[in-house]
């Protein structure tokens, strides 16, 4: 029986947490991490460090359990640029899976806690160069900035004072808490150091001193104020005043050509047009007719006729051809192009000399007695000497060792309707690399919630779980909304997954989904899910669907789309 509501960590343990999602998880050698290492980390540190943190290395001995956290601000951390932050060690007989340990600091700062998962049980020795391979994620690592003042101290003192400090300013300062608006924020507490307002009459000669010229520079003048002698600084030109550090960038357009006289630093402007180009034509009569420019009908110029449109060769060409929103649709991916599909973020995806043999049933042969699962694929016929794409037994997947390491989803563009929709395909999971995951399922509905945020329901074969189910990704977490166990289910086999996707008569408030497994080469398995997703979690219709495949090696035989008619 599933578990519907798991605790935190072995919900942690089930994912790569707290990894993010683009992290490859796999070490300089070409080992995967355990993913039951880490149950749940916490972990802050100064931004000064880095703005990133990742697991620099992990060791796992049948003595020691050891991991070292780095921080840095280039993902590619290039040229390496990273600083050892924090770190933990434990000997295996003082651990204890699921309790949380205290992180060993190693920067002023830095600190936070770890839980050991069940994953310190298999053997593991690796290092992690660069955050694109071990990236944590911001929820469970976020550096910190640090206070605007951090220390308070004497001129050339090299230590700082610490503890409960008094600041006296001795007259003409003075030091007052007050409430300030910065950058539209409004702080409390702000300390104002300011000089007293009250004029010291100081007689010097017959001159009388202000406390604001006892403190003013060498010149002795300030700006804002005119006091400085003839002639004055030029403050604002039309209204616009200089940068922090005095300086006015002016810039010409149109037809200005901007010199500079050497001798006194001047400016020159030149256009290159004439008075009669620059000013207006004069309104003065006619020197022969004496009319006036306003008594003069205009001269209306009469566009010329648009020329003859080109005459086209008729091309006889006779087709019966299956259009890309015309359903049923079905692609093959045997011309090794997968039509409207696009992967989507760092998704990767390829193609295989393999294919389900089932597949020329489903999509070329005649629609058998069940006509949801038939397809009739069209076929082209050109005169003349145009010739069709090579076709070769192909699927779509995810081979490549980095595609392994990853979560891999490929939408279908094409179409954008959701529901009243039936999708098939045939699935094969093979045995990828060391420590890999192992599943294949269809994506549904995949869209974005909010800017950074996507949600999507997935008919998903979880081989290593012995599971098929449906799930709901809310951004975060894979939620279980049903699944069923599936314990003969292996690899190197092809099976059949539907997912289909219509409202709910019943409740009105849902959208009902219907899942199918059956076996093409392995015959025994056959599954059926009927479960409900809330309308607020669907939310819209014009989503897209696709497949997907998480850390794992797997085979797409073909694509096809029925429409559900209400």
């Amino acid at each position: 029986m599933a578990i519907r509501n798991n605790h935190w960590y072995n919900l942690n343990e089930q994912r790569y947490y707290p990894l993010d999602d683009t992290a490859s998880a796999i070490s300089d050698a070409g080992d995967l991490l355990p993913g039951q290492l880490i149950a749940d980390l916490r972990l802050r540190w100064p931004i000064t460090y880095g703005k990133y943190a990742f697991l620099s290395s992990a060791a796992i001995t049948p003595y020691l359990v050891t991991v070292l956290i780095e921080a840095t601000n280039d993902l590619d951390n290039s040229p390496t640029s990273s600083t050892l932050i924090a770190g933990i060690t434990i000997p295996r007989d003082e651990l204890t899976a699921g309790r949380t340990y205290f992180l060993t600091s190693f920067k002023q700062g830095a600190g936070g806690f770890i839980v050991i998962g069940s994953g310190a049980d298999q053997p593991f020795s690796g290092r992690f160069s660069t955050p694109r391979q071990s990236l944590l994620t911001p929820r469970a690592a976020r550096a910190s900035r640090l206070p605007p003042v951090p220390t308070v101290g004497l001129e050339n003192t090299a230590t700082p004072l610490s503890g409960l400090v008094n600041l006296v300013a001795v007259p003409p300062l003075q030091i007052t808490k007050e409430t300030r608006v910065i950058n539209n924020v409004e702080y409390e507490n702000v300390l104002v150091f300011r000089l007293v307002e009250e004029t010291q009459q100081i007689a010097t000669a017959g001159v009388t001193e202000s406390v604001f010229s006892t403190f003013a520079g060498p010149c002795g003048r300030r700006v804002g104020s005119k006091t400085c002698p003839d002639p004055q600084p030029v403050q604002t030109i039309n209204s616009i005043g200089a940068n922090c550090d005095g300086i006015v960038t002016i810039e010409f357009t149109g037809c200005a050509t901007v010199g500079r006289n050497i001798d006194d630093c001047s400016v020159i402007v030149d256009c290159d047009l004439g008075l009669s180009l620059s000013c207006a034509p004069p309104y003065l009569p006619n020197l022969v007719t004496g009319e006036l420019p306003s008594s003069i009908p205009p001269n209306i110029i009469i566009p010329p006729l648009p020329p003859e449109p080109p005459v086209v060769p008729t091309v006889s060409i006779s087709e019966t051809a299956e259009t890309i929103l015309a359903l049923p649709y079905c692609d093959t991916f045997d011309e090794l192009h997968a039509y409207g599909f696009f992967p989507v973020g760092d998704s990767i995806f390829g193609f295989i000399s393999d294919d389900s043999p089932d597949e020329s049933f489903c999509c070329a042969g005649p629609p058998p007695a069940d006509t949801s699962y038939g397809c009739s694929q069209g076929s082209i016929s050109v005169s003349g000497s145009i010739q069709p794409l090579p076709e070769i037994a192909s699927s779509y997947a995810t081979l490549t060792e980095n595609a392994q390491g990853r979560t891999n989803i490929s939408i279908f563009t094409s179409d954008v309707q959701s529901l009243y929709r039936t999708y098939t395909t045939d699935v094969k999971v093979v045995q990828g690399l060391t420590g890999s995951s192992k599943n294949a399922g269809i994506v549904l509905n995949y869209r974005l919630a909010s800017a950074t945020v996507v949600n999507y329901v997935v008919a998903l074969l979880d081989i290593d779980r012995s599971t098929f189910g449906v799930y709901f990704f809310n951004g975060l977490n894979l939620l279980p909304l049903s699944t069923v166990s599936v314990p003969e289910a292996q690899i190197n086999h092809w099976y059949r997954i539907r997912l289909t996707a219509v409202p709910n008569e019943v409740t009105q408030t849902s959208v009902l989904l219907t899942a199918t497994l059956a076996g093409v080469t392995n015959p025994s398995i056959t599954a059926t899910i009927n479960t409900s997703l809330l309308s607020n979690l669907w939310a819209v219709d014009a989503a897209n669907a696709g497949f997907y495949a998480r850390r794992s090696k797997s085979y797409f035989s073909f694509w096809r789309i029925d429409e559900v008619l209400p």
